[in-house]
């Protein structure tokens, strides 16, 4: 079982002024309020609240100018690869044009890296990616599921080896589980999920890049369709986006 480490008065703080911003509380522009008055709402002492204040500023989130004081900056300054932003996003601002975005990027990233660990990846890589798939099979009806698949498509990742991918790992992650959340699967679905994914790691152990970048592409196309039948509001395609064939179905496994 994962251990999930308690957060910090730093990190309670920093959330609780992210998700104000995200969520539009905040707004761009807006003052926020001065270390004392904020260390004494919050009840914690001034030192954590300027400490949040640096952090959040790192993000892109606030400006700190002498005199002046900490204001809200546009959303164009925030650093949405941050992954503490796009969890902020998923829990108060989903929108069709974030979802829209965070799809496409997918598809912009995966299928190119998967055609990349189709000759990279090593063979510990490989095994890793079974042991996601296998956790995969074995919690499909558990909570773990998403962990499980989360896995699977960082070790793709992984057999890129590349730094810049590397580096990354944290943003592209939160970017998969707020994808793998919108369009989750039900148990009545979950063999033609595997299914798709067992078709990836097939076209990377044969060193098929073409296999494996058309293999990675019916994955998103599954979780776009997903979306778009549990939660309609978050599925309007971008302008000039045609709707995605559906894959070709494997013989015996539902679709």
């Amino acid at each position: 079982m994962r251990t999930v480490r308690p957060k910090s008065f730093h990190d309670q703080i920093v959330e609780e002024i992210g998700l104000q911003i995200v969520g539009g509380e905040l707004a761009a522009g807006a003052q926020i309020p001065p270390e004392p008055v904020l260390a004494e709402k919050l009840g914690v002492g001034r030192l954590a609240v300027r400490e949040a204040m640096k952090t959040l500023a790192a993000k892109g989130m606030v400006g700190i100018r002498p005199k002046t004081g900490t204001q809200v900056l546009p959303r164009a300054s925030w650093n949405l690869f941050d992954p503490n932003v796009l969890q902020w996003h998923a829990a108060v601002s989903l929108d069709a044009k974030f979802v829209a975005d965070l799809m496409e990027l997918r598809r912009l990233i995966e299928p190119a890296a998967a055609r990349i660990a189709a000759g990279r990846a090593t063979n510990e890589q490989l095994a890793a990616m079974r042991q996601a798939y296998a956790a995969m099979e074995s919690a499909v009806e558990h909570e773990d599921y998403i962990a499980a698949d989360l896995r699977f498509h960082g070790a793709v990742l992984d057999a890129c080896d590349n730094q810049f991918l590397h580096h990354l790992q944290g943003a592209i992650s939160e970017v998969l589980k707020i994808s793998f959340t919108a369009s989750s699967t039900p148990r009545r679905d979950a063999n033609r999920a595997l299914a798709l994914h067992r078709n990836l790691i097939d076209a990377l152990e044969a060193r098929d890049p073409q296999a494996a970048e058309a293999a990675v592409g019916h994955l998103i196309d599954r979780a776009s369709e997903r979306i778009r039948l549990q939660h309609p509001a978050l599925a309007a395609p971008r302008s000039g986006e045609k709707s995605a064939a559906p894959p070709p179905r494997r013989r015996g496994v539902p679709g």
